[in-house]
């Protein structure tokens, strides 16, 4: 038996307690290209959203966070097929 994804709906929340990512290549090359290290490691403060399952997505409208010392707006969807797409803008203050 397979599940049929875009068959499948619901909602929810998340709340997390502080999140630390590090070694993602992505945010390694953003960090490499703005010359801010700093960026290569993501301490965020606990985070709260809520979701939707809709079409076999997991969607997530976009949010605020704070990220090291920055404030980003994050929004995404994860299909339950395995592929995501995520937004995310940051303001880097720039000298």
């Amino acid at each position: 038996m397979n599940p049929v994804y875009e068959s499948m709906f619901g909602r929810g929340d998340l709340f997390t307690t502080p999140i630390k990512i590090q070694d993602v290549n992505t945010l390694n090359k953003i960090a490499d290209v703005v010359k801010i290290d700093k960026l290569k490691s993501m301490d965020i403060a606990k985070i709260q959203f809520q979701f939707d399952i809709v079409d076999g997505k997991i969607v997530i409208e976009p949010f605020d966070m704070k990220y090291n010392n920055y404030v980003a707006k994050l929004g995404s969807w994860t299909a339950l097929d395995q592929t995501i797409d995520y937004v995310m803008n940051l303001s880097i203050p720039r000298k």
